[in-house]
C-alpha cells in the first residue's frame, strides 16, 4: 500500500505486516527505493527484527535531488548505493562518496539496466520498496515478478 497521489499517508500497516516487510528484507540481497521515499519518508531499510543479514540498500535518482542528512547515509547501518543520472550533481556524488556511499552512473537511468546491474553485483533476490512513480515504471517493464 502506497500514499495516495496527493501525497497523503496513513498508517495502513500493523505490527504484523512491518515483521512480514523486515523478513521479506532479510530474505532479500538488496532494497530499492526513490528520492521520493528517501525525501518523504527518511526510512532506514534495515531488518529490525533479528540479527543476521541486512541488504543492500539501493536509491534510485536521476537527479539526485536527495537531502544531504538521510539515515540512508549511514553506512554502518548497511552498504548503500546510489543509482543516478550520468553527470548529476557531481558536487553531492562527493559529500556522499566521503560518507561511504557507493555512487553508480548510468547514462540513461531506468528500472531494466538497475537490474542488469543488480544482477551482476550477484542481487538476485531484489526488493522493490518504493512509491508509484518508481513502482509504474518497474512494473511495466516486466522486471517485478
Amino acid at each position: 500500500k502506497i500514499a495516495s497521489s496527493s501525497g497523503h499517508a496513513s498508517w495502513v500497516s500493523n505490527k504484523q505486516s512491518r515483521n512480514r516487510v523486515f523478513e521479506l528484507r532479510a530474505r532479500s540481497d538488496a532494497v530499492i527505493v526513490g528520492g521520493n521515499t528517501v525525501r518523504r519518508d527518511d526510512p532506514r531499510l534495515t531488518n529490525r527484527l533479528r540479527a543476521g543479514h541486512v541488504p543492500t540498500r539501493i536509491v534510485m535518482s536521476q537527479s539526485l535531488d536527495l537531502p544531504e542528512d538521510a539515515n540512508l547515509w549511514n553506512t554502518s547501518d548497511a552498504y548503500t548505493i546510489v543509482a543516478t543520472q550520468r553527470g548529476a550533481r557531481k558536487k553531492f556524488q562527493k559529500v556522499l562518496a566521503s560518507k561511504g556511499v557507493e555512487v553508480v552512473e548510468f547514462d540513461i537511468l531506468n528500472p531494466r539496466d538497475l537490474m542488469e546491474y543488480c544482477y551482476h553485483r550477484g542481487y538476485l533476490s531484489v526488493l522493490w520498496e518504493c512509491g508509484g512513480n518508481l513502482a509504474a515504471p518497474a512494473i511495466s517493464s516486466g522486471i517485478i515478478h
